[in-house]
């Protein structure tokens, strides 16, 4: 299996929901999103911020945007990719962050993002 990571700071709450937002877009995710922190994306949004009222993070971080993807060549089915993802955020956050995460289907190769609170 080939897998591609790329890791970015999301440093204002205006981004943070903008990502949220996107990464969670129906279109994109054909349903396929978990998180722990809220079903919609303005519940998961103000659950990051909560979280940060009482553990305030230091610097301007806000969130961690990691991305996933599988070559254009891996025949995965968006299932699979999120049992992955599900299993990949079990193993390295646990019940430690709030976080959010989806597969999107929208192009040709398989990918996942992952939003968790810093």
């Amino acid at each position: 299996m080939s897998l591609i990571i790329k890791i970015d700071e999301i440093k204002t709450i205006n981004h943070l929901g903008k990502a949220i937002t996107y990464i969670m877009n129906e279109k994109k995710t054909k349903g396929l999103s978990l998180s722990n922190a809220g079903i919609t994306s303005q519940q998961i949004t103000e659950t990051f911020l909560l979280t940060k009222q009482i553990h305030p993070s230091r610097g301007n971080r806000q969130a961690y945007h990691y991305k996933f993807s599988f070559s254009k060549d891996e025949t995965i089915k968006g299932q699979a990719a999120l049992d992955f993802i599900k299993e990949w955020v079990q193993e390295y956050l646990g019940d430690n962050y709030d976080y959010v995460f989806s597969v999107h289907q929208d192009r040709d190769h398989m990918h996942m993002h992952l939003i968790f609170n810093s």
